[in-house]
């Protein structure tokens, strides 16, 4: 059996971005908006500086913008979308994310591409307290924009504290 180098076994496991599984070389999506003087990405959620010099990233900078644009999506997803039933969210999308997978964010958000609006079915509340919840791509559209908001406050936050 070959010897792990030492450095390699000390690193967290890799984490995948939930929506698009491992390897990718980059979160782009296609829609920037960094080129026309948006300081966050309205389509891959990355700050400015990142989408510039993604290409000179070394592989530990690029996981962890990953894991903030992912961790920040997961967020977002359970923050507007409550999950009434566990077990039977879990059991509703097992066959779509697979039995193995503990991210109830992706599962949540498999719910609402699935669900049709009848939320109770598949574990999840209703979330009436948005505009138009009645139909899950909206709810969808919500948890874009609330992403998107989420990863300004963070390139604000960040920068805010950099320069004090």
């Amino acid at each position: 059996m070959p010897k792990v180098p030492q450095d390699k076994r000390d690193r967290p496991a890799r984490t995948e971005h939930f929506l698009k599984p491992r390897p990718r070389s980059t979160p782009c999506v296609g829609i920037c908006s960094t080129s026309h003087g948006d300081f966050v990405c309205r389509g891959c959620k990355r700050f400015f500086n990142e989408v510039r010099d993604w290409q000179n990233f070394a592989p530990d900078q690029r996981e962890m913008v990953f894991n903030r644009l992912a961790q920040l999506k997961r967020d977002s997803i359970l923050a507007l979308v409550t999950i009434a039933n566990e077990d039977q969210l879990r059991s509703k999308t097992d066959e779509f994310v697979g039995r193995a997978s503990d991210d109830l964010a992706l599962r949540v958000y498999e719910a609402l591409g699935r669900c049709e609006g009848v939320y109770a079915d598949w574990g999840l509340q209703p979330p009436k307290d948005l505009k138009g919840w009645e139909d899950p791509l909206k709810v969808l559209k919500h948890i874009e924009d609330f992403y998107y908001e989420t990863s300004r406050g963070a390139f604000e936050q960040f920068y805010k504290i950099r320069t004090n």
